[in-house]
């Protein structure tokens, strides 16, 4: 992607993206999400 430079509408596009990408991809890789505490 090229990045625009003082664009308000591209970093509001890209931070919509991040926000929305980071969770999808912890939901959909398991080794992304925080590991169980282990049991005693």
């Amino acid at each position: 992607m090229i990045r625009e430079q003082n664009s308000r509408p591209c970093r509001r596009a890209s931070l919509g993206y991040h926000l929305a990408a980071v969770p999808a991809a912890a939901a959909l890789s398991p080794w992304l999400a925080p590991c169980p505490s282990p049991s005693t």
